[in-house]
């Protein structure tokens, strides 16, 4: 391999000798199911992602692909090993294994740093997932609109999933939104923000505000003082027009640092307060997976518990289950992923590398954020969508390397 300084948008990602391939159609036409299930159909996304492996597998093979290494493959590679050494001591061995083999989701960034050829393609499969998870948000939007005690799910069953998925999608259409120039395309991507937001903000879900607000503060803070400034004013303007419009918002929104009168908070302190103690009984390697709801029956008593499915922390729940070397495990994942972005955003990217780059990683952010309330890592839908955003930036991370010369380098 040789590094060149050249021009981003002439060289396409793939080789040329991979622009032809035999397994090429349905590989495109398989990011584009993909792209439509993913906020709207976990099926379809799944059996999207089953061809997507399929062909990808077969065209390694061929000699028609190459394997391009992240900085992530390491961390990843640790927290398995990690993940399936408790396995093998936990309190439920079998259904840790079987819990284990859910992780396949990470195949999704693997498969865009691999598969994805170019940036007009990217940007097909990121537009097609802004327009189904619009749809997804308006359909949620509407059945609110019909009755304002249900909270808008969209077509998934909860609505934290909803705006799990939603508070990621939004941030990366605001990143690139802003790095489009006025006309026709700005403006339809302004329709879909005000669609998305409206999702957002009637799925009621307060850990997911909490996400986007953090996310949305970092796509400002590296913009500059002015875009930031002029974000967090939209954002304060739609949100207090919305309590106007809807005001059981504001109650909802006053019911965050509500610890002792709202239900919910005070059932999250107890049960951090259980897996803490959990976490003190076993520091090393946990319970092992599939084991939390086991180990939780001795302290729910004691907390005087009635949620038993999870710790609603992401963190505490990697160290309830993994240990303390599963939590540096999982911790080591997130570090390499913005580390990487914080580099190659630092050097500046044009249209729409940066876009995707800070939209991608600040949706990693509000991940991590709304995580620190609910353990959406171990939902399917959020997690799928998570590490879509993870494939972002490292597609962008893989295809450009940090500029000395005020140019973009590329590794060909």
């Amino acid at each position: 391999m040789r590094n060149a300084t050249i021009d981003m948008q002439d060289r396409p990602w793939a080789r040329s000798e991979e622009t032809g391939m035999t397994y090429g159609w349905t590989t495109r036409w398989s990011w584009r199911l993909f792209a439509v299930g993913l906020p709207l159909s976990i099926v379809a996304a799944h059996i999207a992602l089953g061809f997507l492996i399929l062909a990808a597998v077969l065209r390694f093979r061929s000699g028609e692909l190459r394997w391009r290494k992240t900085p992530l493959e390491k961390a990843l590679a640790f927290y398995l090993i990690v993940c399936a050494a408790t396995a093998a001591v936990g309190l439920v061995p079998t259904k840790a294994f079987i819990q284990l083999a859910s992780f396949w989701h990470v195949s999704i960034y693997w498969l865009m740093v691999n598969t994805v050829s170019d940036r007009k393609e990217l940007k097909t499969i990121v537009s097609i997932m802004l327009i189904a998870a619009a749809l997804n948000a308006a359909y949620g939007v509407v059945q609110n609109s019909l009755d304002e005690s249900v909270r808008a799910v969209g077509s998934f069953s909860h609505p934290m999933t909803f705006a799990g998925q939603i508070q990621m999608v939004l941030l990366l259409a605001i990143a690139v939104w802003l790095q489009l120039p006025w006309g026709r395309e700005r403006w339809a991507m302004g329709v879909l923000l005000l669609v998305l937001s409206g999702g957002l903000v009637t799925s009621y879900t307060r850990s997911a505000w909490i996400g986007f607000l953090t996310g949305g503060s970092g796509i400002g803070w590296m913009r500059g003082i002015r875009t930031g400034l002029a974000l967090l004013a939209v954002i304060v303007l739609f949100m207090v027009i919305a309590v106007i419009l809807k005001p059981s918002l504001g109650q909802r929104i006053q019911s965050i640092p509500d610890i002792r009168l709202t239900g919910s908070n005070e059932e999250r302190i107890r049960i951090w307060g259980a897996t803490l103690e959990m976490i003190r009984d076993h520091p090393i390697f946990g319970v092992g997976g599939g084991g939390y709801r086991t180990a939780l029956e001795a302290y729910r008593e004691r907390w005087n518990l009635h949620s038993r499915s999870h710790a609603h922390n992401n963190f505490l729940q990697q160290a309830a289950t993994h240990g303390l070397f599963g939590l540096a495990a999982f911790v080591a994942i997130w570090v390499v992923i913005l580390k990487a972005a914080w580099q190659t955003a630092r050097g500046g990217l044009p249209a729409p590398y940066q876009g995707w780059l800070v939209g991608g990683a600040m949706a990693v952010v509000a991940f991590l954020v709304a995580g620190l309330f609910e353990a959406n890592f171990g939902d399917s839908e959020v997690a799928m969508m998570m590490w879509f955003m993870v494939g972002l930036v490292m597609w962008v991370r893989m295809r450009v390397m940090p500029p000395s010369t005020g140019r973009v380098k590329f590794e060909i």
